[in-house]
């Protein structure tokens, strides 16, 4: 029985698929590797069928995304898609812990890779999934070379890094210091809201196990929840570690239809740039070549 860790907001209400023309159903779990379950919203055409299955996965609420503020899900479902919003791991009604990016991509628990899958093999599914999304939820479209889903038909990647050490964290060779820490002083509330609902849960449901969680260090929820902040510091060097986000790595292996965006005052230009020309210049085949297309705002 899953369990959403942030209710949604009830001044968003919900869609009268007569008068809408989409339906939504809230708080959808989908099973990572590992167990973990991600909150995911599910926009659906009002006539039941088949269809294929556009994600988005966003750290910054799956009730107020980009794509969600601007109506692409509701627009979308309208015209035959079924649309699927998560929050990432250890975010709002997902659980796990937060680590930004570390579960994104080709590691141990890939959740991209996990979401894709699930999707595509739902009976509502027609087995077809693309993702979109821009900054973090472009990153994490990108950090799926590395292990592309065998259902993963299409990404529409805005504005995102090709390197998390060179155009996210390091930007020039020095640690962004306003960008960091403003950015993790401003999410990490919600992370911390997120693991005292997780902690409080556990406790009541099964609080001997609970309290019987020796060494503090072997129970998840009791790890620093600014570990990511330290080893970003802490870590510059350290190629090993960095190479975990480095889709620079994966450029040949990318021959799924891609359509980067950028803009050409955007911190990320660089990375939109050389992920576009690098999948291109190396893509295996013509064929291969001809799926990227680029397009940058002014």
């Amino acid at each position: 029985m899953f369990t959403p860790n942030f209710k949604r907001p009830d001044s968003l209400g919900l869609p009268d698929p007569s008068k809408d023309g989409y339906r939504l159903e809230v708080d959808v779990a989908i099973p990572m590797r590992d167990g973990t379950q991600l909150a995911t919203d599910l926009y659906f055409p009002i006539h039941s069928g088949v269809y294929p299955v556009l994600l988005e996965r966003t750290p910054y609420g799956k009730h107020q995304s980009i794509m969600v503020s601007i109506g692409a899900p509701q627009f979308l479902s309208q015209r035959g898609y079924i649309v699927a919003i998560q929050d990432t791991r250890g975010r709002f009604a997902s659980e796990g812990i937060w680590y930004p990016f570390r579960d994104e991509a080709w590691g141990d628990k890939p959740d991209g890779y996990d979401s894709v899958e699930w999707l595509a093999g739902q009976p509502w599914s027609s087995g077809k999934v693309g993702t979109f999304g821009g900054s973090f939820a472009g990153f994490n479209q990108y950090l799926m070379a590395g292990q592309l889903p065998p259902h993963l038909t299409a990404l529409f990647p805005r504005q995102a890094a090709c390197s998390l050490r060179r155009e996210w964290v390091y930007r020039g060779g020095a640690f962004e210091l306003g960008f960091m820490f403003m950015w993790a002083a401003r999410h990490s509330r919600e992370t911390l809201r997120n693991r005292m609902v997780q902690l409080d849960r556990q406790s009541l449901e099964n609080a001997l196990e609970f309290l019987s969680s020796w060494p503090l260090n072997g129970q998840p929820l009791f790890s620093d929840p600014f570990q990511w902040l330290h080893e970003y510091l802490n870590r510059q060097d350290d190629e090993e570690y960095w190479k975990q986000w480095d889709v620079a790595l994966h450029h040949p292996a990318c021959d799924r239809p891609m359509y980067h965006m950028a803009s050409w005052y955007d911190i990320f230009l660089g990375g939109s740039l050389r992920n576009f020309c690098g999948m291109r210049a190396q893509a295996t085949s013509d064929e291969v070549r001809r799926k990227h297309h680029l397009i940058i705002l002014g």
